[in-house]
């Protein structure tokens, strides 16, 4: 039995000590009146650079860090007109970005006024230079859904998962297809296929566990965690 105990001592120190080393590596500024959700994500760009877009009041906002992520430059507007929702980026294969987010990337609409943004058309665009510019636009789900994420496998093939209407049908669905889709703007190679259900829940919510009960609860003003981040 003792020596189990000094071999808890020995663990508990060698804990202690490594804890002690741990300290904060960066940090990004976002001005108080674009703060919203700490959603953010960061790819490194060509030249070792990274670039990290993240979720802001007014839609997405842009930082980057020149020294691995040790300091970032404060969060200013992207330039990529977006609805205050997740989106989703990575680096491909090919070396190229993709970006999956709500809507086309003009910010006004026919007739020339401001566009009206919605959690709608949840749309992929690729960029060969960094995020500069976006190219293609290939409409993965054109109703109301949120939160994209995915992947890429070995073969090519781009796989983006998201959630369908969270309080009725509450589904998870995702698209699949391949980067050439996204320029020509349709769902053209043969592994692409969109709309596969992943998940579904059967939940009822009753009265008793409204959303707007649980809202209230939250003891928020904006529809937070309960009724669809």
């Amino acid at each position: 039995m003792p020596r189990f105990k000094n071999c808890l001592k020995k663990n508990s120190r060698s804990v202690d000590s490594s804890a002690q080393k741990k300290s904060e590596r960066g940090r990004v500024v976002v001005p108080p009146e674009s703060v919203s959700h700490n959603e953010h994500m960061i790819v490194e760009r060509r030249d070792g650079s990274l670039l990290m877009l993240r979720r802001t009041r007014y839609g997405i906002g842009k930082s980057f860090s020149l020294d691995s992520g040790k300091t970032w430059s404060q969060v200013v507007d992207s330039g990529i007109p977006h609805v205050s929702s997740r989106f989703f980026v990575r680096r491909l294969h090919s070396g190229n970005l993709l970006l999956v987010r709500h809507q086309s990337m003009k910010s006004t609409d026919e007739n020339g006024k401001p566009r009206k943004l919605k959690r709608t058309h949840l749309t992929a665009f690729l960029s060969d230079d960094d995020g500069e510019t976006w190219k293609g636009g290939l409409v993965l789900e054109k109703r109301a859904c949120s939160y994209p994420d995915g992947f890429q496998a070995p073969d090519g093939t781009i796989s983006i998962i998201y959630d369908y209407e969270r309080r009725a049908a509450k589904m998870i669905l995702l698209a699949r297809f391949a980067e050439e889709d996204i320029l020509v703007g349709r769902f053209g190679s043969p592994c692409s296929k969109k709309r596969i259900r992943v998940d579904q829940a059967t939940g009822v919510i009753t009265e008793e566990i409204s959303w707007e009960r649980l809202r209230i609860q939250d003891g928020e003003k904006e529809n937070l965690i309960f009724t669809g981040i």
